[in-house]
Formats: structure tokens, sequence, C-alpha cells
């Protein structure tokens, strides 16, 4: 049997220059909602702290199975350090390994931010350098954990939200009368 080629074009995202669109689900959404939305969306607990170690502004502590936020950062800022820490947190839960949970972490995280119309700074998603040695079903497995990981947040965080915007309707509801 012969091997076929199928030609396509292909475009990198650099070529481009098309804005995203916010997503209709998230109008009217304040900062401090979505950041409420995002910490209920974690596995594990959160607590305030004044300082952490190596000036990070969020750290995953996985023996006490809590996440440390720094305080005083400002709303992108928080946004981006607690989706890192609470994405870590989903991936020890799922059984991901210890040395590959920064990069996959740090990707699942961008694509939150992305999601949430968060400037998503300095994360960039990158591909561990382990993936350099990987067959492509591996590769796969690996972006389909990232991909689960974001959706399972992402779901949460939604369904935080919706649960938000109804109590807020019914307070107001109940405000009128």
């Amino acid at each position: 049997m012969g091997k076929g080629f199928r030609i396509k074009k292909l475009f990198d995202i650099s070529q481009t220059d098309v804005r995203m669109s916010p997503d209709p689900f998230l109008t009217g959404v304040s900062s401090r909602s979505l950041l409420r939305a995002l910490l209920e969306a974690s596995p594990v607990k959160s607590e305030a702290a004044d300082t952490l170690d190596h000036g990070k502004d969020a750290v995953y502590d996985q023996k006490k199975q809590k996440i440390y936020i720094r305080r005083m950062l400002e709303p992108d800022d928080f946004f981006r350090a607690a989706a890192v820490s609470i994405a870590e947190a989903q991936l020890a839960e799922q059984g991901s390994s210890q040395d590959e949970l920064e990069s996959k972490a740090k990707a699942t995280a961008f694509m939150l931010c992305v999601k949430y119309g968060i400037d998503p700074g300095s994360l960039r998603a990158k591909m561990p350098g382990a993936t350099a040695r990987m067959e492509i079903k591996e590769i796969k497995a690996e972006l389909s954990e990232i991909r689960k990981t974001f959706t399972s947040i992402a779901d949460r965080a939604d369904e935080s939200i919706r649960v938000q915007r109804k109590a807020g309707r019914e307070r107001g509801h109940h405000e009128e009368r």
C-alpha cells in the first residue's frame, strides 16, 4: 500500500492579528468574583501569607495540602500565582509526577488566564524538555493530562461564578421587596 500526503496551509499564531473576543459568560463578573471562583475551584484549601520562600507569590505545600498566597497582590498577579498553585495541587491529586508538575501547572495556568481574560504575563505554555525523548502517544497523553486539569478547574470555577450570580440575583430580588 502506498503512502499519501495531504498538503494544507499552516499559520503560526504570530502571523495573525485577531483579538480574542471576551467570553460573554464573563460579562459583569468582577475581579473579586473571578478570584473567589478560582479559589473555590481549588482541590485544597488556601491561606494568605505575608511572605513566601524565594519571593514567590503563591506556593502549593503538598505535605500540608494547602496553598499559600502572598497578601497584597494585584488581581492579575494573584490570579496567575493562584492558578499555577491550584493546577499543581490538581495535578498532584491526579498522580502526576513531581518532576513534571511545574511545567504542566504553568501550561494549565496559561490556559486559565486566557479563558478568563487575564494577561498571562510571564506564563508561557511550553512543552517540558522531556517531550523531546517521547513518542507521539506519550506526548498526547501529557497534553491530555494538561487539558483534563484545565477543564476540571475551569468547570468548577464556572460553577462557582454561576452560584455567585444566582446568589446576587436572589439578594437583589429580596432587597426590592
